[in-house]
């Protein structure tokens, strides 16, 4: 049937997020679309505003659950908003927390405060090594792990998982170790695979019995690609799925 969501944008970045839904990450609209059943759990690692978050909350129903993850403060409000005008206060948790592979205080550093910003950061050591020191301020921030929510009945075991928060991905799938081993284990993982560390993530899911099946690119990926570029050399998002 038809599916309805709208969402409030206070700023340029904001609105070309929403505009953009279904022309940024094609591959991720359809992967949702795919495979997000009534009654599902969710989970969307690095939310920003939300707009992932709203389109899923479609799919998996009033039985379904969403938890969406979203350190970085201006961000979460908006995301909070975005909860509130498509009035889906029983299927989404909104979380304003860091994940990482183990549970503390680490410096949290923001490339921006604006809403609908990025590369926002989790950082294990000293700040002023970070990111060339190319960040506004370093927030001191309570980071935990996937696995420690579900063991405290915090949150619900996922059927699917989205993680995209522009560099500590391996991290984050370090802390769900115990999930991804699991007979509750995730049907399927959604990744943002960046050159760097590609190889890293791959070999991790491989030892925790699952399989890239699929991988998709955003439309700018897909510009460079067409226009001649390596495309190893361009992030793209893996679905892996276990083996069987």
């Amino acid at each position: 049937g038809q599916r309805t969501f709208m969402f409030r944008c206070n700023n340029i970045r904001e609105l070309r997020r929403c505009m953009r839904i279904f022309i940024k990450e094609p591959g991720t609209i359809e992967w949702i679309k795919k495979t997000l059943k009534s009654g599902d759990v969710f989970y969307d690692i690095g939310s920003n505003i939300g707009v992932y978050t709203i389109f899923a909350a479609n799919f998996v129903g009033e039985q379904g659950k969403i938890y969406s993850f979203e350190p970085q403060s201006a961000n979460f409000s908006r995301l909070l908003d975005n909860i509130d005008v498509n009035h889906f206060f029983n299927r989404i948790i909104p979380c304003n927390l860091a994940l990482n592979d183990k549970k503390g205080y680490f410096d949290f550093i923001y490339s921006d405060y604006d809403s609908g910003s990025a590369h926002h950061q989790l950082i294990q050591g000293n700040k002023n090594k970070a990111n060339g020191d190319d960040y506004k301020i370093a927030e001191l921030k309570y980071a935990t792990t996937i696995d420690d929510l579900i063991e405290s009945k915090k949150i619900r075991p996922p059927q699917h998982i989205k993680i995209d928060v522009d560099g500590n991905e391996l991290l984050i799938l370090k802390g769900m170790s115990r999930l991804l081993k699991h007979t509750d284990k995730p049907r399927s993982v959604q990744v943002e695979l960046d050159k760097d560390y590609k190889e890293e993530i791959l070999d991790f899911m491989k030892s925790n019995n699952y399989f890239c099946k699929e991988k998709h690119y955003t439309a700018a990926g897909i510009k460079k690609i067409e226009a001649g570029q390596n495309p190893e050399q361009q992030v793209c998002n893996a679905i892996f799925y276990e083996i069987e």
